[in-house]
């Protein structure tokens, strides 16, 4: 049954004739039947709660930061740590081919008025977005924020596969996609998603171009001794004894400070490298904690 009631409108009452019909009584019990007329007692008002989230950073989970609970005709307004109770009105719904926009006004006690709006979509009632710039809310129904809030998670996620250090965590909060992804005032766009994913792909190859760039000047400035210069070394040593033996510990005692340069720059290397994978491993060990936080 469509009764045709204006966004807003609540049925507080059905009447049949001068009798008060029960919420929970059958059109049976209550005896109506086809072509029977009921009385409606209406207000315009509305309800549910409204919420919005931000994210700090890409590993930690999201946080809300405002929120907005309609009840009983009233306004439970918190942003931060203020809390207030506003009266409201509501205005003119302007209605287009996909979203519906209705004017709201809030009074304080003090008689101040702060205008705001609320847009809902035609096809999707859950899907409603509360403004009030006066108060610098801008705020989602709860149950179309949750849904959003677990899908920029999953992408959130994904974009991370592979990742772990804290130069990829720092590269990706400050990309596009993260400034998105950290604040809900950008999920009520029909096309969040696929702008978010756009950006998310293109720091995804740009990084992984930028690690084969790092990884082959790594490469080419710590290498593993060649096996030709082996030999060499041997000879080196072989020459120190004959020098020895000829023309003094000086020279000798060059040589060895040449071998020991050469061994030293190999210890260096391999420390470098170990060093490398440690902090690797770590940051790995560290991301995953993080994320079997969320």
């Amino acid at each position: 049954m469509d009764a045709g009631f204006e966004y807003g409108t609540i049925v507080k009452e059905l009447l049949f004739g001068t009798r008060l019909l029960s919420d929970v009584a059958s059109l049976q019990e209550v005896g109506l039947s086809d072509g029977d007329e009921v009385s409606a007692v209406c207000s315009r008002s509305l309800s549910g709660s409204f919420g919005e989230r931000r994210i700090g950073c890409p590993t930690c989970g999201s946080h809300e930061t405002a929120s907005v609970t309609f009840s009983n005709g009233c306004a439970i307004v918190v942003n931060g740590r203020e809390e207030s109770h506003l009266v409201y009105q509501l205005g003119e719904l302007r209605e287009g081919p996909h979203e519906m926009e209705l004017d709201i006004d809030f009074f304080e006690l003090d008689g101040s008025i702060h205008p705001g709006s609320m847009i809902i979509s035609r096809f999707d009632l859950t899907k409603r977005r509360l403004m009030i710039p006066d108060l610098d809310i801008d705020v989602l129904d709860e149950i179309f924020l949750e849904t959003q809030r677990q899908q920029m998670k999953l992408i959130r996620l994904s974009a991370l596969g592979g990742f772990s250090t804290l130069m990829d965590l720092c590269d990706l909060s400050n990309t596009y996609a993260f400034g998105i992804m950290a604040n809900s005032r950008h999920w009520f766009e029909a096309d969040v998603f696929d702008r978010v994913m756009v950006d998310v792909d293109s720091w995804r190859s740009w990084r992984r171009a930028s690690d084969e760039e790092i990884v082959t000047k790594y490469e080419s400035e710590w290498h593993e001794p060649e096996p030709e210069s082996l030999p060499a070394t041997g000879r080196l040593a072989k020459r120190a004894r004959r020098i020895s033996r000829g023309r003094g510990q000086k020279e000798v005692q060059q040589q060895q400070q040449q071998q020991s340069r050469l061994r030293s720059q190999e210890a260096r290397g391999r420390r470098h490298r170990r060093r490398a994978l440690d902090r690797s491993r770590a940051a790995d060990r560290q991301w995953r904690t993080h994320q079997d936080d969320l």
